[in-house]
């Protein structure tokens, strides 16, 4: 199994205790399924790699990882008919970051419009590009790698 190379959701090793044996729910692929001005498309096509790297972090952790916008993601119509709905006009805030379904779903769980959603705030950091993010082992692995030639195949299976 490969998983995307960059490491980027390593930002979610904070969570280590927390997760173990439990559901953790994100919003990746969000832009694509819950934008009411976004016009369905059949195919689910990523924009980027978010999440792809969270493989070995929960099979360690014992977790299962559900990103909610895949959830209905091969009915994008009736996605876009909901998000589009009277029923979800009064969780629709305008703007270029209007997402109601997942507005809805938060709300109505009782957190507080004010405290989530405003605008997009994508987290991730780039553990390649700081030498002190990676462990020792792997920094040795990819040079020698690259010493023996083989970095532009490393390079090409990890999506730089």
């Amino acid at each position: 199994m490969l998983s995307e190379c960059k490491g980027e959701d390593i930002i979610y090793a904070k969570l280590s205790d927390l997760v173990h044996g439990r559901l953790l729910i994100t919003g990746f692929h969000g832009d694509k399924v819950w934008d009411p001005l976004v016009e369905p498309d059949s195919v689910i096509k990523r924009g980027d790699v978010s999440g792809s790297s969270l493989g070995e972090f929960r099979f360690s952790r014992d977790f299962v990882h559900l990103p909610l916008p895949f959830v209905g993601a091969q009915r994008p119509g009736d996605l876009a008919r909901i998000g589009r709905s009277p029923e979800l006009r009064p969780y629709s805030v305008g703007g270029y970051y209007d997402r109601p379904i997942p507005r809805r779903i938060v709300e109505q769980s009782g957190i507080p419009r004010s405290a989530f959603g405003q605008m997009k705030k994508a987290v991730s950091i780039l553990i390649f590009l700081d030498r002190k993010l990676m462990p020792t082992a792997t920094r040795r692995s990819i040079e020698a790698a690259s010493n023996l030639g083989l970095l532009g195949w490393v390079v090409y299976i990890c999506g730089y």
